[in-house]
């Protein structure tokens, strides 16, 4: 067998192999796994339809890797005369393009059902048939329903195994039963009816008659607290000192007083049934119990005295035990009761359902509906085949290479388009953890913003959108924007989390800039805020200065007379201070004269001086930003998404800018430059312009640049060529 020739293209930085064609796709477990860009993606959180995603998903782990993309290939081998037809962008599989005969026989009636005479095989006429398929009395899955049976008592038994036994699910959504409920119940039921006959045969006493089940359970629950009774009575009678310990604790007793109390209250129930006495037989009513006063009154009428004499006012512990002793056989037998949910059914009813073959009726409904399982896998299997023929090439173009992503046509990780700060951002995934993914994200080298999106009637999403153009000067937590989906709706969406890097060159250049800008504008509004505190603080003092006048000329009115101060003598200027202020101004002078002076000295090349002074101040940034960004990559990004990325998968500073769009006006359009509401130009600049020239004029009149300009720009040759005209 000849080896396979592979095409690669080159693309991130890194080879990516070429899917073009049937041959491909055939031989890609000769690919090494090496080369691949994807070896696994998440089934969730991508573009792809979730129900293709988990076809594809054989393990049903969550992931789809390597492997279960190789046994889709082997899956559609025998089922497609070639894989070329997969390459066809078009929503369907032609009929005649599908290689198994019984699949093509199933495709064209299901096909002919949707449309007839239809050639291709399309998802909406597989859908259809799933779901005239679903709604069907027999549709496949083994489990009937109420609505399944057409006779009346054959529904009433599938309700009554409902109730008792609990529902599976039917295709259809209905609750339903199946094999294993039918055989649990009629297992319980043969159980509950050997149960009920070995009841009512001579094997068992039945000491009450008809009234032994009720008596029976009144003496089992009254049973822990009768005995409970005489075991204290016995330990009174051994010795006197107990009959205080065992007729309650004080505790018990004095949680009484603090309690609403009833008959029913626990309180009372957890004391003993009568006081204890030594000998002491219970008596059944009088001094007993509150709280099971009516329980004692009930097994005298009903228990003891049909047993021990209709005179029974006692009970003493002798004939509790021979009362017991009764009923040994009877609790043996209930010893031996199935625990079922079918105590509600009459004996009458058991044989109902135990008769005229029912059983065997529904059993066959069941059958019936099973064998159609074979339809359902059919319609299973085109539906599987479709949404590959679909979907498949694109899921290859998007694991094995990232053709799709750098092709710009969007790739399966891309959920849709961030509209915020005049940007439209293409590179969204979804996240499931905004800390867990920012942490690994991060390190991909892009300006993040994680972003919650939300609409009505919709569980909120957060996704994660990567600006790769523009800067970053208006983007903050909180910003608003819109997001489109891959179906196209819109969504309202919110800035969570920044993780700051570098957007782009560009950025980068005027970064030193604006960081000085607002380092003046921060110290300025700094300067003015202390200003305006100092002016409150002096508003305030004249203020209550003025408030206090009146008391202040009555204090003054009342002190002695003095010699009025003498009013402090006026300094003259300073001469040192003048010297000082002259001796800077003549240094900014000297500095200003010398920058200029050095500047106008470069001549011819004073445009390379002004590039060098903006390199010195832009060009650290501007390479910081660089080698940032020729690091930026996708990898680190869709890990953190559930990806595992074989690659490097660079996203360059062109291809970057391709993925954030930057708002700029149609190429036909026109624009008025005119803004009623523009705010009016300070001339404060103007100002500034003119002084700078002046300045420099006057230092060329006086001579100090003519050793830094050429002979024909000197101001002595020029005003002595005046003169001497």
């Amino acid at each position: 067998m000849s080896q396979h020739s592979w095409k690669f293209f080159r693309a991130g930085g890194v080879d990516q192999a070429v899917v073009e064609r049937g041959a491909d796709l055939e031989h890609l477990h000769t690919l090494d796994l090496k080369l691949w860009i994807a070896v696994a993606m998440p089934v969730k959180g991508t573009a792809l339809d979730e129900k293709t995603a988990r076809l594809l998903d054989v393990d049903g782990d969550e992931r789809i890797r390597s492997a279960d993309l190789l046994a889709t290939v082997d899956w559609l081998k025998p089922r497609l005369k070639s894989l070329d037809v997969l390459f066809e962008a078009d929503d369907g599989v032609e009929l005649d393009d599908v290689a198994d005969e019984a699949l093509r026989r199933s495709a064209t009636r299901v096909a002919s059902e949707h449309e007839a005479g239809s050639t291709r095989l399309t998802l909406a006429a597989v859908e259809g048939a799933e779901k005239r398929f679903t709604a069907s009395r027999f549709n496949g899955d083994g489990v009937i329903t109420e609505k399944t049976p057409e006779r009346d008592d054959e529904r009433a038994l599938v309700a009554e195994i409902l109730a008792t036994h609990g529902p599976l699910a039917d295709r259809s959504g209905d609750p339903g039963i199946d094999a294993d409920k039918l055989k649990a119940f009629y297992v319980d039921v043969e159980a509950l009816r050997a149960y009920r006959a070995e009841g009512a045969s001579a094997a068992v006493e039945r000491p009450l008659g008809a009234a032994t089940d009720a008596g029976f359970d009144l003496l089992t629950a009254l049973t822990p607290k009768l005995e409970d009774y005489f075991a204290r009575v016995r330990l009174a009678s051994f010795d006197e000192r107990a009959q205080a310990s065992v007729a309650g604790a004080e505790a018990d007793w004095q949680a009484l007083g603090a309690a609403v109390l009833g008959t029913s209250a626990a309180e009372v129930k957890k004391l003993p049934l009568a006081k204890i006495a030594p000998n002491q037989p219970l008596p059944l009513e009088g001094a007993v119990n509150p709280g099971y006063a009516a329980d004692l009154l009930t097994l005298r009428d009903t228990v003891l005295r049909p047993l021990l004499g209709a005179s029974t006012q006692t009970l003493s512990e002798a004939d509790f035990r021979k009362v017991i002793a009764r009923f040994a056989s009877f609790a043996a037998h209930r010893a031996k009761k199935p625990a079922t949910k079918l105590d509600g059914l009459t004996d009458a009813r058991l044989t109902e359902v135990l008769a005229d073959g029912l059983r065997g009726r529904l059993e066959a409904l069941v059958e019936a509906d099973a064998a159609e399982k074979g339809e359902l896998d059919r319609i299973n299997e085109l539906d599987k085949l479709v949404r590959l023929g679909r979907d498949f090439v694109r899921i290859v173009r998007n694991f094995v290479s990232f053709s799709e992503f750098y092709g710009r046509k969007g790739a399966l990780f891309q959920v849709g388009t961030l509209y915020l700060d005049g940007r439209a951002c293409a590179l969204c995934v979804e996240v499931t953890d905004a800390a867990k993914h920012a942490t690994l994200a991060g390190l991909a080298g892009s300006y993040l913003a994680y972003c919650e999106i939300r609409k009505k009637d919709k569980p909120t999403r957060t996704i994660v959108a990567a600006f790769t153009a523009g800067d970053s000067d208006n983007l903050m937590i909180g910003r608003n924007g819109v997001f489109f989906d891959r179906d196209g709706k819109d969504w309202d969406a919110t800035i969570t989390k920044i993780v700051d890097n570098p957007i782009s060159i560009r950025q980068a250049f005027f970064s030193p800039y604006k960081k000085f800008v607002r380092l003046v504008e921060e110290m300025i509004a700094k300067r003015a805020s202390d200003a305006d505190a100092e002016a409150q603080a002096k508003v305030t003092t004249a203020a209550q200065e003025t408030a206090n006048a009146d008391r202040a000329a009555v204090a003054a009115a009342a002190a002695p007379a003095t010699a009025a101060p003498a009013a402090p003598a006026r300094r003259p200027f300073d001469v040192g201070t003048i010297a000082a202020l002259g001796v800077a101004i003549g240094g900014i002078g000297a500095m200003v004269t010398g920058l200029v002076g050095a500047f106008f000295g470069l001549g011819v090349f004073m445009p390379l001086g002004v590039l060098a002074i903006i390199l010195m101040i832009s060009g650290p940034s501007m390479m910081l930003a660089y080698l940032k960004l020729r690091r930026r990559n996708l990898g680190p990004l869709l890990d953190a998404s559930g990806w595992a990325i074989n690659a490097l998968a660079a996203v360059n500073v062109p291809f970057g800018g391709a993925l954030t769009e930057i708002a700029k006006l149609p190429a036909n359009a026109t624009r008025s430059l005119h803004d009623p509401y523009a705010e009016e130009e300070s001339p404060v600049k103007r100002y500034v312009v003119v002084a700078i020239l002046l300045f420099t004029a006057v230092l060329w009149t006086m001579g100090k640049l003519d050793r830094y300009l050429p002979r024909a720009a000197k101001s002595t040759r020029v005003f002595s060529s005046q003169t001497q005209r």
